[in-house]
């Protein structure tokens, strides 16, 4: 089943749902590659939501500490794959796609 269950954390599930997008897309079966993909992509954004919220309540310096890091996020969360400045790497934002030819 796609949905977690009640008990169950995002941690565990998104290991599960990683866990599944990869055996689908090595299958090519994609249909339900882009289910998990977005089902992903819902858990990504509402965590990001509960992240800010909570970080209403800080301090500015941890806010301004955290806010490139949100931002990035979004950024892979809202992404489509036509989308031109494609975020490769959340720990290095200037990488690029280096093609062939």
């Amino acid at each position: 089943m796609l949905l977690l269950a009640k008990e169950e954390t995002y941690e565990r599930g998104g290991k599960r749902l990683r866990r599944r997008a990869g055996g689908y897309a090595h299958a090519k079966q994609f249909k339900r590659l882009l289910r998990v993909l977005k089902r992903q992509g819902t858990i990504l954004g509402r965590l990001l939501r509960d992240i800010e919220r909570k970080l209403l309540g800080t301090s500015d310096e941890r806010q301004a500490a955290m806010r490139p890091w949100i931002e990035r996020a979004w950024q892979t969360c809202r992404r489509r794959p036509k989308d031109k400045n494609k975020l490769y790497a959340l720990r290095a934002p200037e990488v690029e796609c280096i093609g062939k030819g």
